[in-house]
């Protein structure tokens, strides 16, 4: 039951929402401040535009679980939870625009809470109280905790903006989509740009959410369950750490390339990625600032993806045998878990790309070929014998080729459409300042080295292994030499960072850490007002994770 409600009825959920209301918020992102009334009239079209999608998406999932032991009424529940969420979007598009965070925080917290209550007091049923078997009101907890989500999310946003849910707003829009009278109401351009933005999207979900369409098409519903509990170990640095710096960069890169029309400015760019009749220009300044921060972004998220390569496939294995029950450590969740530390670096670089490219791409940069690369790759991979893993390993394949093409992209944005007054043709963008020092590498490399291949790596192999077969307790593992183990990487990971700190100058300015000068002076990288950075994150956490990106990636499951 597990399994089916977080593979299949999330990728129901996921999929309805990502379709009816990503491009739209991300579009009002792009739009100027005078044509923004007609874009809150678009968030409302979405509940009616995504009533056939969500009836034709409700039949498939039935004709999918049908086979199975599920509650009647249980995927009806989360299709009407669905559309008290797309109703929710007026306020949430007014909030994001108006910074006034505490609306979504509070909002999205209290609907947490009643949804962790609602499924608690269900399964609580289920196990003491019911007369049914155990398990048979499993799959309507999952369903009755998301119905809850979604009408405490609806309520208290109406209680926020009660004129933008008003009656006689909603209604006026509806009967303006029953006469087809769209101009009146919506904004043509900022419906286009909404579809071409959807593109995008759809692209990066079958991406990063391939492997459950897989899943819940051709693996056994007995075997999604510990699949899933890996995908929900795995993501949790993915929501926590990098979703935050995905939306910060999105919303940034929205806002400062936004071509505005008729801006005049004595150096610029022409915007050669927009259309014919959008030919607008960029300031010189905004696009320097965009570059800075872009490569700051990719310079810091490849800081991090290199201890967690060199660290994680050594010590996760340690860490799994604490943290999970025994009968999932004789699943092939650990093996799932391996592969997660391979697939979040390419997730990080992927997502601050993908953002650059929603705040800049028109429709002829989509490509679709990718997703063509996924599903080949994770064919290829379950032939070889890799399993159900490969799909892990098919989605790395597939975000490394859509890295390459954006990295691309931004390149040709920056340097090749760049025009200015002198005759000089400056580079914003370079593989100086992205990649790291040589010097890092090499100590990443060397310690890496030493914690796999060390003189006792064997003897703590057997431990752990021990453990996971249930031969030994979890009290097994602290053992001299597995603590003694866990000290050297500690000692190792001071020496990594110790090496960046002398190293990496460049990564330390933009942290706001002191660290070398460098060329030029030292300056920080202010975003509206927003400190990003690693070091500074340390002691105000909003300076790099804002308390609305922060709610968004712990209480948004899109």
């Amino acid at each position: 039951a597990a399994g089916v409600a977080a593979i299949q009825f999330e990728l129901l959920l996921g999929t309805i929402l990502l379709l009816n209301r990503k491009g739209v918020r991300h579009a009002l992102l792009r739009t100027p401040q005078e044509r923004r009334e007609h874009g809150h009239n678009t968030t409302f079209s979405r509940c009616r535009v995504g009533e056939p999608r969500l009836q034709s998406d409700t039949q498939l999932a039935h004709l999918r679980i049908s086979s199975s032991a599920w509650i009647p009424g249980t995927v009806t529940m989360y299709a009407l939870a669905v559309l008290l969420e797309l109703a929710c979007e007026p306020v949430h598009n007014r909030s994001v625009i108006e910074l006034k965070t505490a609306v979504r925080v509070r909002a999205k917290g209290l609907g947490v809470g009643a949804k962790s209550l609602m499924t608690f007091l269900i399964l609580f049923y289920d196990s003491r109280l019911s007369t049914k078997p155990p398990g048979y009101f499993t799959l309507f907890a999952f369903a009755g905790g998301q119905m809850a989500y979604s009408i405490v999310l609806f309520v208290t946003d109406a209680y926020s903006y009660p004129d933008t849910l008003s009656r006689f707003h909603l209604m006026k829009l509806w009967c303006a989509l029953r006469r087809n009278s769209v101009g009146a109401y919506f904004d043509l351009p900022l419906l286009k740009l909404s579809m071409i933005l959807n593109e995008q999207f759809v692209l990066k979900h079958i991406l990063t959410e391939g492997d459950k369409v897989v899943l819940s098409c051709y693996i056994p519903m007995a075997e999604q369950g510990g699949y899933a509990l890996a995908a929900n170990y795995g993501s949790l640095i993915a929501r926590l750490v990098f979703q935050p710096i995905e939306e910060t960069s999105r919303v940034f890169f929205a806002k400062t390339l936004s071509a505005t029309p008729g801006q005049s400015a004595p150096k610029t760019i022409k915007d050669e990625s927009a259309s014919d009749e959008q030919q607008n220009s960029i300031s010189l300044p905004a696009l320097k600032q965009a570059a800075a921060f872009l490569s700051s972004i990719l310079q810091t998220q490849l800081f991090l993806a290199m201890p967690i390569i060199a660290f994680g496939h050594v010590y996760l294995p340690i860490v799994l045998s604490f943290l999970l029950p025994a009968r999932f450590l004789a699943t092939s969740a650990p093996q799932r878990l391996y592969a997660w530390v391979y697939y979040l670096p390419v997730f990080a670089v992927n997502g601050v790309l993908e953002a650059f490219v929603a705040g800049t791409a028109t429709a002829r940069d989509v490509m679709m070929l990718f997703s063509v690369i996924y599903i080949s790759a994770a064919i290829a991979l379950y032939q070889i014998g890799y399993g159900d893993v490969s799909l892990v390993y098919a989605k790395i394949v597939g975000l490394s080729m859509r890295i390459l093409y954006v990295a691309l992209f931004a390149s040709n944005y920056f340097h090749c459409t760049l025009t200015s007054t002198s005759s000089t043709r400056p580079r914003l963008l370079t593989r100086h300042n992205i990649l790291p020092d040589a010097r890092l590498l090499l100590t990443c490399a060397t310690a890496q080295g030493i914690v796999t291949y060390g003189p006792r790596r064997r003897r703590i192999a057997q431990r752990v292994a021990a453990v996971m077969l249930g031969q030994q307790s979890k009290m097994y593992l602290l053992s001299q030499p597995v603590v003694v183990h866990v000290g050297l990487g500690g000692v190792l990971a001071l020496a990594c960072l110790a090496t960046c700190r002398c190293a990496q100058g460049g990564i330390w300015r933009f942290c706001g850490c002191g660290g070398r000068r460098g060329r030029g002076t030292r300056k920080r990288n202010d975003i509206y007002g927003l400190r990003f950075g690693i070091g500074s994150c340390f002691v105000r956490p909003c300076s790099l994770f804002p308390v609305d990106a922060i709610s968004e990636a712990l209480f948004d499951g899109t």
